[in-house]
């Protein structure tokens, strides 16, 4: 490159700088617009509740970190295979109707419920929970309210 002169060199070096920027330009203007693997990530992350997809082998294809929280929480560890969570879960959590409910040293209560998929090739199983702390703990004024109304009804009816 020596030999080559320098207005030469000088000219080169700047159409190649200005065509890198017009592709960085259009990536982050084409990246904007259209649906990535970075874009899916981040949706699946944003969610309130925690999902977990994974293969019939227990390798985990999609988590978010509502989920790995969640299960660092009751395993003490890292969300890395879904069959061992998904036993943890039915040997932990308290089975209501269909669902299974975790409750946790800090009062929050979580809801897991499962579900299954199948593509043309593979079955794929699903995790998701959501807090119901907050749920749980009206249900659970409800019920005294409505304990404290059976106590009056009765009281009613010995006054009549």
């Amino acid at each position: 490159y020596t030999s080559l002169p320098f207005w030469f060199i000088f000219a080169l070096s700047t159409i190649l700088s200005l065509e890198l920027v017009v592709y960085v330009a259009y990536g982050a203007s084409w990246a904007g617009k259209h649906i990535t693997a970075a874009s899916v990530k981040e949706a699946v992350d944003n969610l309130p509740g925690g999902i977990c997809i994974y293969e019939s082998s227990g390798r985990i294809v999609v988590k978010n970190t509502v989920i790995a929280d969640v299960a660092r929480r009751m395993e003490g560890g890292a969300l890395l295979d879904g069959n061992a969570f998904y036993e943890g879960v039915i040997k932990k959590a308290s089975k209501v109707g269909d669902k299974y409910l975790m409750f946790f040293e800090d009062n929050s209560v979580w809801s897991f419920t499962f579900d299954k998929i199948t593509d043309e090739k593979k079955q794929y199983s699903f995790i998701m929970c959501s807090d119901i702390s907050e749920e749980y703990k009206k249900t659970l004024e409800l019920q005294d309210v409505q304990k404290e109304v059976m106590k009056l009804n009765v009281q009613f009816r010995q006054w009549q």
